[in-house]
């Protein structure tokens, strides 16, 4: 079986280059990917890291991504299985906690322009390629994303720089919002055992429990040695859980228990603090 990753340089792709269990994996950037006049022989399954800009802007207005067609022609022709990474952004924002399954119709968005244009590749993909497309909807997957030539626009890339640079972890929400982060390496386990054997359809990955973004802000406070959580609101503000039932049952995956992921929040902290 050979594996091909598109998207090389995207951040959860970069970590996912480093395990053991993909040594033998073919990893590419999207330029390299669309160019190629011909992929190699016995590609069997594509996972896409690669997204068109102008979804995060907003600017498909209900129009399909061409770059997610040109992969998904290319994916076709390589007779391969199509890997999808979609958000769980495609189920809108609810201030209310809110326990999403796959078959749950949108509610209202914070980001409606992003989450809408995930939504429609993946039903475009599901009625063009069938049962040759694997579409995975993320939670809050993170992890060290301290990068300050670079930074992160994501809940842990804002949070990492304003501790580092400020000493202060700012919020505008309560502290009591919950929200599904799932570690970066309980992602790539994931990841690797979908890829072992895919099935076609919608499922969901997170670490299927909600926890409060106080609590998270305070492992890695308490990883780095100190610093302040500080709240512009007292209101929740887009809380959600992802039901991991049907994942759990279709493939071979752990879920990280609360001690494994206050584990790594702290190891998040500790790096930070040793930075010179």
């Amino acid at each position: 079986m050979t594996v091909l990753v598109i998207g090389k340089n995207a951040f959860l792709a970069s970590h996912l280059g480093q395990f053991e269990a993909t040594k033998d994996w073919l990893f590419w950037g999207h330029e390299e990917a669309i160019n190629a006049s011909k992929w190699p022989e016995g590609i069997s399954c594509v996972v896409n890291f690669a997204y068109d800009p102008l979804i995060r802007k907003g600017g498909l207005k209900g129009r399909f991504s061409d770059l997610d067609r040109q992969f998904a022609r290319k994916i076709v022709e390589a007779g391969a299985h199509y890997i999808m990474l979609s958000s769980r952004a495609v189920y809108g924002q609810s201030d209310g906690l809110r326990h999403f399954r796959e078959g749950d119709a949108p509610v209202g968005g914070m980001t409606p322009d992003y989450g809408r244009a995930k939504r429609l590749i993946e039903e475009d993909l599901l009625s063009r390629f069938g049962e040759k497309v694997t579409i995975l909807r993320l939670s809050n997957v993170f992890g060290y994303e301290y990068l300050p030539k670079n930074p992160r626009q994501s809940f842990f890339g804002r949070m990492l720089v304003t501790l580092r640079e400020k000493g202060v972890i700012a919020f505008d929400m309560s502290g009591s919002t919950c929200r599904d982060f799932l570690p970066l390496p309980d992602f790539t386990s994931a990841l690797v055992q979908i890829v072992k054997a895919p099935k076609a359809g919608i499922y969901n990955l997170g670490s299927g429990q909600g926890i409060s973004v106080e609590a998270i802000a305070k492992w890695v406070l308490h990883g780095y040695g100190g610093g302040e959580i500080v709240y512009s609101s007292d209101k929740p503000k887009d809380q959600f859980v992802l039901d991991m039932t049907k994942t759990t049952q279709s493939f071979d995956i752990a879920q990280p228990s609360l001690a494994d992921i206050r584990g790594y929040c702290i190891q998040i902290g500790q790096k930070l603090r040793e930075l010179p």
